[in-house]
């Protein structure tokens, strides 16, 4: 099931990756610095959205795919 902006709960565990709003062809996502590579490739090839990140630390990141994806 899809939880927002082509990102199901899934992928979103897996690219620890969480989108906050879409604006056109880009997507803005809250991801740690750890994972921010992985999660802007998958946004950009699987999705073909052009990524603009938000750094977070873990315990952020971990809060916010609880909320959004639990």
């Amino acid at each position: 099931m899809e939880h927002g902006f082509g990102i199901d709960r899934r992928r979103a565990w897996q690219f620890a990756v969480v989108p906050i709003r879409r604006v056109g062809d880009e997507l803005e996502v809250l991801s740690p610095v750890r994972h921010a590579a992985r999660a802007m490739r998958f946004i950009r090839n699987a999705l073909g959205l052009e990524p603009r990140g938000r750094l977070g630390d873990d315990a952020r990141l971990l809060q916010a795919l609880r909320d959004r994806f639990a």
